[in-house]
């Protein structure tokens, strides 16, 4: 815990307060959560899934939008707890969903913090009044680490919790569980793509976008049932 407390502190800085390389989006966070924990492909897989959901909702300027970074941690910390004997894109999926509402705690630490920062300013502003020299380094740092102490806190928290509830729920759950699970890994793209067209101010492509998708996605299902009933491989 004490791995991802310090991860999520890291990508937390780098979302809005020092960096910002990009580093800090769900695809990059996820896919460290889970080399972590030595599974760096069901992170990377998390990532992708929940990564196209906020691709268009960036911290830049006053929008504040759901903490991607934190969600994207938590989506591989949480696909990895999940139960061994599921698929992978089962346990993306759960990852995903108990990742996405973090995203919004995030949020409102995230705007506690700015709050908090801007005190900050007026402690220089005041000085400056006074005709003092104030440390403005120092200010900087200390406005940067109420932002990762935020983070890490948030990401380890989150981290012990989500493994306790899965690993205490997820394993007596019926196999129908796995199943709808694998549904939501082939729906999320859709939402995802959905989100992307919305967010690019072109709504009125979604439906026939969505469409499309889920008839690809039919298809490929339809081949896999065609190969299970005429005993070879089809296509569409």
């Amino acid at each position: 815990m004490a791995a991802f407390g310090l991860l999520g502190g890291l990508l937390s800085l780098d979302r809005t307060a020092v960096l910002q390389t990009m580093a800090s989006r769900p695809l990059v966070g996820a896919t460290l959560a889970g080399w972590l924990v030595g599974d760096p492909a069901l992170g990377l897989l998390a990532g992708l899934l929940l990564e196209l959901l906020w691709l268009m909702d960036l911290p830049v300027g006053a929008s504040v939008p759901p903490d991607e970074s934190l969600s994207g941690v938590l989506a591989g910390v949480f696909a990895a707890a999940a139960p061994d004997a599921w698929a992978p894109e089962a346990r993306a999926a759960c990852g995903v969903l108990l990742a996405v509402p973090a995203g919004w705690a995030g949020r409102w630490a995230d705007l506690g913090i700015r709050r908090w920062n801007a005190g900050l300013l007026s402690c220089v502003l005041e000085e400056l009044g006074r005709g003092l020299n104030p440390p403005l380094a120092r200010a900087h740092w200390k406005g940067a680490l109420r932002f990762f102490a935020a983070g890490a806190c948030l990401t380890a928290a989150g981290a012990a919790g989500g493994v306790w509830v899965l690993g205490s729920w997820a394993p007596g759950l019926p196999p129908q569980a796995e199943a709808s699970l694998e549904l939501v890994a082939l729906l999320l793209p859709v939402l995802g793509g959905g989100a992307v067209l919305a967010g690019m101010g072109l709504r009125r492509h979604a439906p026939p976008f969505a469409a499309g998708l889920v008839g690809a996605l039919g298809l490929e299902r339809a081949g896999g049932v065609g190969t299970a009933i005429g005993g070879r491989p089809w296509r569409p």
